[in-house]
């Protein structure tokens, strides 16, 4: 059995933390709960979205940064999106409607056979998505 029982926080860089922030709040009622200044040069503005009890996005603003996601799915570097859980299938639809709202999706639900999933964009290019468990059990071979 693993020691760890979860994602702590993915951190993420933002050229806006305030439309970021705003985002999350309106599409998915993602809270701020912290912001701050980081102590270490260059003191860059970060804060923390809290996507459930225990996990964090801990976003850090760098207007110099620019679009730091480009390309396909695969070609993104070391971290290539996250994936934000839900409970069901009626919040996955209520949180896809949101996006399609803010023009961030085109609302495509995907079966992975076991999860339900709707990929999303953020403010600064990020493919994310979001995703729930369905009815069926995931193939374990496939973990």
């Amino acid at each position: 059995m693993a020691l760890t029982d979860g994602i702590n926080h993915v951190a993420t860089v933002t050229t806006d933390l305030d439309r970021l922030a705003a985002f999350y709040r309106q599409a998915m009622d993602v809270p701020l709960v912290f912001e701050g200044r980081m102590t270490h040069p260059p003191g860059l503005r970060h804060g923390f979205l809290a996507v459930s009890s225990t996990s964090v996005i801990h976003a850090v603003e760098d207007p110099s940064a620019g679009a730091m996601f480009p390309g396909e799915i695969g070609h993104r570097g070391p971290v290539d999106h996250l994936a934000l859980n839900v409970p069901d299938r009626a919040t996955l639809e209520a949180v896809r409607d949101r996006l399609l709202a803010r023009g961030a999706t085109d609302g495509t639900i995907t079966d992975f056979g076991g999860i339900l999933s709707v990929f999303y964009r953020d403010p600064d290019g990020m493919e994310c998505e979001v995703a729930c468990r369905h009815n069926r059990p995931i193939d374990a071979q496939h973990q």
